[in-house]
C-alpha cells in the first residue's frame, strides 16, 4: 500500500491520541535502543512533533490519513515509503509535518534505527485536524445569494483570499479544477474580489452576467500571494494553492438559485427541413411569452452539454437563456415568432439535431418554460413498398388503446408494419395551421369546430387517450419522413359541412392549400398523397393546389367514371360497397373497376376488413391500394398468398 506524506492545507485541532506499541523488527536491546514521543501539537497547517531517543542514529516516520480500514504500517513499510532523518547528538528530535487535509483523522507512525540497521518497535500516535471555518452559504435567493467568505488563520501574512462565481458549464469549458487559477485571474472584476478578513458578500452576478432563477453555479474561494501575472501584470495573481496536490486555502461549493415559477404560456416548434438541407425551423410563441431564447445543436454537442448539465431538464431550461449559452453555443434571444433559415446551420445527412427553446414570461425570467424539438434532414422519398395496404387512421383499431387514431403512435405502428401508407384526417384551423384529428359526427374536435379555433385552443381542449397532444401536420410529416421507411402519408381532407347554410367548403380548400404549402416547405412531395372529400364545390381549387406541387390527388365521390374524367381527376378512392363486377356502369350508384381503369383513372378501395374481400382485391393488379383497419392481419394474408 502506497503511503502519502504530503497533503492539502488545513487548520487543525488536537484529537485524543494514544501511543500504540509494536513488535521489534530485529533484536535490539530495549535498554540500549529506544525512541519515544515527547509531544505532538497539531497547528493550523501542520503538526509539530518532538521525539527523544537513546542509542539510535536515525529515525523513520510516516503520516497518513486514518480510514475505517486503516492498518498500522510495518517498519519495512515506514523505511520504504516514509521519511528518514538523523538523530541529533542530544538525542532530541523536533520537526513538523505540514500540508495536511482539514477535518481529517491522521496516524503518525515511527521507528528508531540503530547503526547496524536494527529497528525499534513501531509506535503510532493518532490525531485529527480541524475543518477550516472559512466559507458558508447563508441564503440561496432566486436572484442571487449571500455567502460568508473567510480569511482563516492559515492564510499567510501578506496573502489574500479571492473569490469568484462561475456557472457549471463555463467552469467545465474553462478547464474545470485545473483552470481555477485562470478563472480567479480572469479579469479586473474578479481581481478585485479580494477578502483580507472574514466577511459577508452578496452575489447577484455570475461571470459578469445577472444570476438567473434556477442557475447552478460553482463558488470558488482561494488563497493568493502578491506576484506578477503574465497577462494581467502586478497584483495578487500567484496562487498559494494547487488543487488536489499541495497546500493553500481553497474551497469550491455548488449552489443552485431558486427555481422560477412555471410559465403557463408555451410555443409551437416546427421543423420544415428539406432533403437538400434547406428549409426553416419556426418558433411560434403564445401571447404570454415575453422573450424566447433558442439554439440548435447537433447530437454530439447536445449529448456533451446534457452531461455537463447532469441530464437535468431544469438545468437545460436555465442554460439556454444564459450568457454562457450565447457566448459558447451561439444561443439567441427574440421577442415574437422566429424563423431560422436551415441553410445557415450547415446540416449533415444522417445526423440528428435539436432545437432548444427557453420561454420567459417576463424580462428577468421569474417564470419560465422549455420546449425542445429534434429533427434530421429527411430522405427525398420513401423506399419502395412491397404491398398496397393502407392503415386506416394508422391501424389504431387493430393496435389498441395505446395508439388512438390520428396519433403519432398510430403512424409509427403503420411504419413498423411497413404499410404502403398510413391514412390521417386533417382540418384547417383559424390561425392558418393544419391539425391532424378525426372530428365527431358534428365535425367537432373536443367540442370545437376546428376552423373556428386556433391550434393552441384546440390542443388545450384535450389530449389524445394516450396522453399525446393533438398533432400538427408538420409533426406528422416530420415523423413520416424517416430514413428507410416505405410508408407514405395519405391525407384525408375532411368535409366541413355543418348545414346548407354553413357548407364550410372554403375551409376544405384552405386545408388543402395550406397543407400543400407545408408539404412544399418541408420537401415532402414524394411522401404524401391526398384523398379528398366528395363534395364538388371545393374540388377544383383543392386539386389545383395539389397539382401545383405534384402530389397525387384522389376524389372520394361516388360518381360515374366519366364524371371523374370530365373533371380531370386521375384517381378515385371509393368505398368498396360501390364496386361490383359484371354490371353496366352507367350511373352514380355502382361501378366496376374497369370503368375507371379503362379511362386511365387509378382506383383504390376502402375500408376492407374481411379476408375474403382483401384476397379478391389483393389479386388484382389494377387496384392502386386497399385501406383497412387491420393492416397487420392483411399484410400477413398477402404474405401467405405470395408463398
Amino acid at each position: 500500500m502506497k503511503k502519502y506524506i504530503l497533503y492539502l492545507l488545513s487548520s487543525v485541532v488536537l484529537f485524543a491520541a494514544a501511543c500504540e506499541g509494536g513488535d521489534r523488527v530485529s533484536g535490539a536491546d530495549d535498554d540500549t535502543f529506544s525512541i519515544m514521543l515527547q509531544s505532538i501539537s497539531p497547528a493550523t497547517t501542520k503538526v509539530n512533533i518532538r521525539l527523544t531517543s537513546t542509542g539510535l542514529e536515525r529515525f523513520g516516520y510516516i503520516v497518513e490519513p486514518r480510514t475505517a480500514d486503516y492498518v498500522r504500517p510495518t517498519a519495512e513499510e515506514i523505511l520504504a515509503d516514509g521519511l528518514v532523518s538523523r538523530v541529533a547528538s542530544s538525542g532530541s528530535i523536533s520537526f513538523a509535518v505540514d500540508k495536511l487535509m482539514p477535518g481529517t483523522d491522521y496516524a503518525f507512525s515511527f521507528v528508531g534505527i540503530a547503526a547496524d540497521n536494527t529497528t525499534t518497535a513501531v509506535q503510532t500516535e493518532l490525531f485529527s485536524t480541524a475543518t477550516v471555518d472559512g466559507f458558508a452559504l447563508i441564503e440561496k435567493a432566486i436572484n442571487g445569494f449571500s455567502a460568508y467568505v473567510g480569511a482563516p488563520s492559515s492564510v499567510a501574512e501578506g496573502n489574500v483570499v479571492k473569490w469568484a462565481v462561475t456557472d457549471i458549464v463555463r467552469y467545465a469549458l474553462n478547464g474545470g479544477d485545473t483552470g481555477v487559477v485562470e478563472m480567479l485571474n480572469a479579469d479586473e472584476r474578479v481581481a478585485k474580489n479580494v477578502v483580507e478578513r472574514s466577511t459577508w458578500i452578496d452575489v447577484t452576478t455570475c461571470d459578469g452576467a445577472d444570476i438567473l432563477p434556477g442557475q447552478p453555479m460553482w463558488v470558488l474561494v482561494g488563497e493568493f500571494a502578491e506576484g506578477q501575472h503574465a497577462e494581467w501584470g502586478a497584483g495578487h495573481y500567484t496562487p498559494a494553492f494547487t488543487i488536489g496536490t499541495t497546500s493553500g486555502y481553497f474551497h469550491k461549493e455548488k449552489i443552485v438559485t431558486g427555481a422560477p415559477s412555471a410559465l403557463s404560456a408555451s410555443a409551437t416548434l416546427t421543423a420544415s427541413v428539406r432533403s437538400n438541407g434547406t428549409g426553416k425551423l419556426v418558433i411560434n410563441p403564445d401571447a404570454g411569452v415575453q422573450t424566447l431564447h433558442y439554439m440548435v445543436l447537433d447530437e454530439e454537442r447536445y449529448a456533451a452539454l446534457s452531461h455537463l448539465l447532469e441530464n437535468k431538464p431544469s438545468y437545460m431550461q436555465w442554460f439556454v437563456g444564459s450568457a454562457t449559452a450565447r457566448e459558447y453555443y451561439g444561443a439567441k434571444s427574440a421577442t415574437g415568432a422566429v424563423a431560422i433559415d436551415c441553410s445557415t446551420l450547415v446540416l449533415e445527412k444522417g445526423k440528428k439535431y435539436y432545437l432548444m427553446v427557453t420561454l420567459w414570461g417576463d424580462a428577468k425570467g421569474w417564470s419560465q418554460g422549455y420546449k425542445e424539438l429534434s429533427f434530421m434532414i429527411p430522405p427525398a422519398e420513401p423506399v419502395a413498398a412491397d404491398n398496397n395496404i393502407v392503415a386506416h387512421r394508422g391501424g389504431s383499431k387493430e393496435a389498441g388503446a395505446a395508439t388512438p387514431d390520428n396519433s403519432i403512435a398510430s403512424l409509427r405502428y403503420a411504419q413498423r408494419l411497413g404499410c404502403y401508407a398510413s391514412e390521417a384526417d386533417i382540418y384547417w384551423t383559424k390561425d392558418n395551421r393544419v391539425i391532424v384529428a378525426h372530428a365527431d359526427g358534428s365535425i367537432k374536435i373536443n367540442g370545437l369546430h376546428p376552423w373556428e379555433h386556433t391550434l393552441a385552443e384546440l390542443q388545450s381542449s384535450g389530449r389524445l387517450s394516450n396522453g399525446e397532444t393533438l398533432p400538427t401536420l408538420e409533426e406528422y410529416l416530420t415523423e413520416t419522413m424517416k430514413e428507410g421507411s416505405c410508408t407514405k402519408l395519405w391525407l384525408d381532407v375532411k368535409n366541413c359541412y355543418v348545414s346548407s347554410s354553413q357548407p364550410g367548403h372554403d375551409y376544405v380548400v384552405k386545408a388543402t392549400q395550406r397543407s400543400c404549402e407545408i408539404i412544399h416547405e418541408m420537401g415532402a412531395e414524394k411522401w404524401v398523397e391526398f384523398i379528398h372529400t366528395g363534395y364538388e364545390p371545393p374540388l377544383a381549387a383543392s386539386k389545383a393546389a395539389a397539382d401545383a406541387i405534384g402530389v397525387p390527388f384522389a376524389w372520394m365521390a361516388n360518381k360515374y367514371a366519366a364524371t371523374y374524367a370530365n373533371k380531370g381527376v386521375k384517381w378515385a378512392n371509393l368505398d368498396v360497397k360501390y364496386i361490383k363486377d359484371g354490371i353496366s356502369d352507367t350511373s352514380d350508384a355502382i361501378h366496376t373497376v374497369e370503368s375507371f381503369t379503362d379511362r386511365g383513372i387509378a382506383l383504390s378501395v376502402y375500408t376492407i376488413d374481411d379476408v375474403t374481400t382483401v384476397d379478391y382485391y389483393a389479386k388484382r393488379s389494377d387496384i392502386k391500394a386497399i385501406t383497412t383497419n387491420y393492416p397487420s392481419r392483411m399484410l400477413s394474408r398477402l404474405k401467405n398468398m405470395k408463398n
